[in-house]
């Protein structure tokens, strides 16, 4: 509670005196307010571990599939894939920003000989 209000002082000291963007930290009082949303934080602080874990072997796959397209798709990324981290951080950005719908457009559905006249 003394933790929170010397935060909040702090802050309101600061926005006044120093820096107008502090004042968007005094919405995070809230967090406090509400049971709620209280509840929400501890949901996401508490098995803290095992979500990191998560986001690690997310990133494990993302690399694994950046290597993959290193090697056989490097002409498709552009300027992205240059080299193997360069590839990687372009592979892990855009697979934060697209979902697979977007990434399946860009696809070609068929080769360049499909029958079709």
């Amino acid at each position: 509670q003394i933790l929170r209000r010397l935060f909040l002082m702090v802050m309101s000291v600061a926005a006044v005196s120093l820096v107008e963007f502090c004042y968007t930290f005094l919405l995070l009082d809230v967090l406090f307010i509400f049971a709620k949303l209280q509840n929400i934080i501890k949901a996401v602080t508490i098995p803290i571990d095992a979500l990191a874990l998560t986001l690690l072997v997310g990133v494990i796959v993302m690399y694994i599939y950046a290597v993959i397209a290193f090697y056989y798709f490097r002409q498709d990324y552009g300027e992205g894939c240059f080299n193997m981290v360069d590839c990687t951080v372009s592979t892990i950005y855009l697979g934060m920003r697209e979902d697979i719908g977007q990434s399946l457009r860009v696809v070609k559905a068929s080769g360049p000989d499909d029958g079709v006249e």
